[in-house]
């Protein structure tokens, strides 16, 4: 088969699947939701903007505008040169069909990579335009002013990000030179228009605040923008885009699935994958390690190990935030704030805290191991990191002649949310850091307390929670 008949062929096949894979999509939404149904909440959408604009108070002295462009040229000037320092990561990546067909095919990189370019573009053009029109409206009633170009602006502005990303993407650690010129450039153009918009008030963001044509500026530089882009695409693409793409196909791929499961993503993944996308050497090769445990150890604490490991190995500011996160849980039973608020205020903070202390899920394994031993090994570090941060608050609560009793009950309240928050998890099938089982967990925590306070026996709290936790640690297996 000849070079052309195979890019053909490539490009029918593309163009196949991404036909059935949008007919299915489409055929999914109208039967799960149903296309009416979209259409009128888009409607009324629609009818609530109109009637959120017309409820904006006018008032009878507009608002100066001399420090207009001053500051809408700053912070678009700044926008577009952190834009253009952004060449650790693609503005892009491809799916795995997409990989393939750049890395194994003949196809010009142009034909592959346009695609998601222009993708990008249109999204953010899309959601800046959207803003630029609220600016418009709120333009014409406290400032009194017509700004018709701002939703074009901030559009403009918004799609040339992703070209000067891409070609600072491209431009670094290769001998793309086409790239380099074309970011030098664009920089040069938008520092002088940035400053030009603030001094003289004609320049990047002028369309904010004024009528004059000149406010279509960066449609100019969106223009020279893709240009640059696709003169980059001549030379090839970087050799490290194609690996950072399957990665980021990842990464998007867990925050949609914890959207859909309404749970947070598995942290330690979550920054195994960052540090591997960054290049960074500590994700393939730890430098920090626990001693083993010996090969006749129990199950439980071969977890333990592991979920102690975890722990180990993250970032220091991680753990560091950590601490202070479970001294902030443990000192709030100090708190003055009584009733439902202080109640709600002590569970949102402790529901926050919980699924940090927990350890990393468990692959699916040939050897069973026992939910009690699985649940005490993946909770015993958090344990020791409560204890140790107990003792420390028990000192410092004694130096400043605190009564111990509160320091008592925040440990031992965090101690009994974290069991729950495994109970909670093993018993619903909810994951450990989704919001059902955190929220759960941290609500019954305090149960025990706020129902002693309730019957004026509020002394017993601590004997309670004490016994709720040696119940908890049980085996019912």
């Amino acid at each position: 088969m000849t070079p052309a008949r195979s890019e053909s062929a490539t490009r029918f096949a593309r163009r196949l699947s991404l036909s059935r894979g949008f007919s299915s999509w489409a055929v999914y939404v109208g039967k799960a939701i149903g296309w009416g149904t979209v259409l009128w909440m888009i409607g009324w959408v629609v009818v609530a903007i109109i009637a959120g604009a017309e409820v904006l108070p006018k008032f009878k002295h507009p608002i100066s505008i001399h420090w207009l462009p001053i500051i809408f040229s700053s912070l678009a000037g700044l926008w577009l040169l952190f834009s253009a320092s952004r060449s650790s990561t693609p503005p892009i990546n491809l799916n795995g069909r997409d990989v393939y067909r750049l890395a194994l095919t003949a196809e010009d990189a142009r034909e592959v990579l346009d695609w998601p370019l222009w993708f990008a573009r249109v999204f953010r053009f899309a959601v800046a335009f959207i803003l630029g029109a609220v600016w418009t409206v709120i333009a014409s009633y406290w400032f009194d002013i017509f700004t018709p170009f701002a939703a074009i602006t901030l559009g403009c502005i918004a799609a040339l990000t992703v070209d000067l990303e891409w070609l600072a993407y491209s431009a670094r650690g290769t001998e793309n030179t086409a790239a380099r010129a074309w970011l030098n450039t664009l920089v040069l153009v938008v520092v002088a228009s940035s400053v030009a918009g603030g001094v003289l008030g004609f320049g990047l963001a002028s369309g904010f605040w004024n009528l004059n044509p000149l406010g279509l500026l960066p449609v100019g530089l969106l223009v020279l923008g893709v240009i640059g882009s696709r003169a980059s695409l001549t030379a090839g693409y970087p050799p490290r885009f194609a690996a950072q793409s399957q990665i980021l196909s990842t990464l998007r791929s867990m925050m949609l699935m914890s959207l859909v499961a309404r749970s947070r993503p598995d942290p330690d993944q979550h920054r195994r994958l960052r540090d591997q996308l960054l290049g960074r050497v500590s994700s393939i090769r730890p430098t920090r390690s626990l001693p083993l445990p010996a090969l006749d150890s129990s199950v439980l604490l071969a977890v333990a190990w592991r979920s102690a490991l975890t722990m180990y190995r993250r970032p220091v500011f991680d753990q560091i935030g950590l601490v202070l996160q479970l001294a902030f849980v443990v000192f709030s039973s100090i708190s003055t704030v009584s009733g439902v608020g202080g109640f709600l205020l002590r569970a949102l903070a402790l529901g926050f805290l919980l699924p940090r202390l927990v350890g990393p899920a468990m692959p699916i394994m040939s050897t069973p191991i026992r939910s009690s031993e699985r649940s005490l090994g993946r909770t015993l570090p958090g344990l020791a990191i409560i204890g140790l941060v107990g003792v420390i608050a028990l000192f410092v609560s004694s130096l400043l002649n605190y009564p111990l009793e509160p320091a008592l009950l925040g440990i031992t309240r965090t101690m009994l949310g974290l069991l729950l928050l495994e109970k909670v998890a093993t018993w619903a099938g909810f994951a450990s850091t989704g919001v059902e089982a955190s929220t759960s967990a941290s609500t019954l925590a305090l149960v025990p307390a706020a129902l002693l306070e309730t019957f004026g026996v509020g002394s017993y709290t601590l004997t309670a929670q004490v016994v709720v936790m040696m119940i908890l640690l049980l085996p019912t297996d």
